[in-house]
């Protein structure tokens, strides 16, 4: 059975998870993906992968909590994880050209 889809028209794409990623936060993560958080997962996508390396480097910068640094997903992301503190995280990534 899926546990995740997407879908989008235009500018706009939602994303659905079954089982998760679901409500305001509780509390910080304590390792990557820890969903006992119940913070939601929120995607905002840059344009390129040199972008999401710079916001990396801003956020840093500025002390926010950054939670994974920027990786190359398989499914041809590059992201990086912004952990708000009421227990969101923010996957901030961008398309890898041809991944």
């Amino acid at each position: 059975m899926p546990s995740f889809a997407g879908t989008g028209c235009e500018d706009a794409e939602i994303f659905l998870c079954r089982g998760g990623q679901g409500s305001r936060g509780t509390h910080a993560p304590e390792f990557l993906f820890d969903e006992t958080t119940g913070g939601v997962w929120m995607s905002w996508f840059l344009e390129t992968p040199e972008e999401v390396d710079a916001m990396h480097v801003a956020c840093v910068e500025l002390g926010l909590d950054v939670s994974m640094p920027p990786t190359d997903e398989p499914w041809g992301v590059r992201e990086f994880h912004l952990h708000h503190p009421d227990g969101h995280t923010f996957r901030v990534g961008a398309h890898r050209r041809g991944g």
